[in-house]
């Protein structure tokens, strides 16, 4: 494992939002690209799209540390030690939205209304953003679960 910095400082929490708007800002465009390029395939993109986020998020941030909105404002995720994060952290980071995104693929969907689908999403996001605000190191529950952190790239 790579040391990263010995006495790296925590991501402000604007880099933070900033970058997971940016990364939803390319996702939207690559999305809408998909559905305007393949029509006929509109329920199954639309379907797909939160996975395929996940997916996303779980490659770049093993491989790079980062993805590409964190890459722009220069910050990276690392473990608690200091070290770049391994494939198992990375999918924990991820792992409550990806579980969340296959209750809405159509073998399973049927089994849950909307409104649980929708009741799931909010509020795995509301208490993930409120740990985020709560926490002094601006760590958020999924940075907690996988024991992680955001840390400003010197």
């Amino acid at each position: 494992m790579n040391k990263i910095n010995s006495n790296p400082t925590n991501a402000e929490r604007w880099k933070r939002f900033v970058a997971f708007a940016l990364d939803n800002i390319i996702f939207i465009v690559i999305v809408l690209a998909f559905l305007f390029l393949f029509s006929e395939f509109f329920v199954i993109i639309t379907m797909l799209s939160g996975l395929f986020y996940q997916i996303y998020l779980v490659i770049f941030h093993y491989k790079y540390g980062a993805t590409l909105g964190k890459m722009m404002l220069n910050i990276k995720i690392i473990n608690l030690e200091g070290n770049n994060i391994n494939f198992k952290q990375a999918f924990l980071r991820s792992s409550i939205p990806i579980v969340i995104s296959l209750l809405a693929m159509p073998p399973i969907a049927h089994l849950f209304p909307n409104k649980l689908y929708y009741l799931l999403t909010i509020s795995w996001y509301l208490l993930d953003l409120f740990i985020f605000f709560i926490d002094k190191e601006r760590r958020a529950l999924h940075d907690f679960i996988a024991g992680t952190i955001v840390v400003n790239k010197i």
